[in-house]
């Protein structure tokens, strides 16, 4: 080939390179119309709102709290993050103390108290169960305490 026919070519590659990259995008561009990107949505997640606190509706549920405080005082070791964590009042625990600690200690006391007693409210039955506690358990009681199997609370 001659030195005329290679400038020519080389010319018309170099013009037909630098007219397909302007041409591809310039095509592209009047071509297609610029989109919006669509918005996702953000969607509210729905949390289902569990109670402060549960009410104890009887005293097996009284004594199924008492030990579940019981548990997590043995792990944190302090009676106030026990009780926080459970959502659940010192008074509480301390007012029906009597009825889970003579469930634990005495059970046959408390199923002869608790078979007779129907219709009865916790209130009444914990005072039921603090009067029937006898010296023997109570010196039980005071040593499980001691040994940490009961919760260190004082009721009057």
């Amino acid at each position: 080939m001659s030195e005329d026919t290679k400038a020519n070519l080389g010319q018309a590659d170099s013009l037909s390179e630098s007219s397909d990259s302007t041409g591809i995008s310039d095509s592209s561009e009047s071509d297609q119309p610029l989109r919006k990107t669509k918005k996702k949505k953000k969607h509210m997640d729905i949390k289902v709102a569990k109670p402060a606190h549960a009410r104890a509706q009887g005293p097996e549920e009284v004594i199924k709290r008492y030990r579940k405080v019981l548990k997590t005082f043995s792990k944190v070791r302090t009676m106030s993050e026990a009780f926080s964590r459970h959502n659940v009042d010192r008074g509480t625990i301390a007012f029906t103390a009597a009825i889970a600690e003579l469930a634990i200690v005495d059970p046959n006391t408390y199923e002869s108290l608790a078979s007779t007693s129907t219709k009865e409210t916790l209130a009444a039955f914990a005072k039921k169960c603090a009067a029937n506690i006898t010296e023997e358990t109570k010196n039980k009681i005071q040593h499980m305490k001691a040994k940490g199997q009961l919760l260190p609370i004082r009721w009057k």
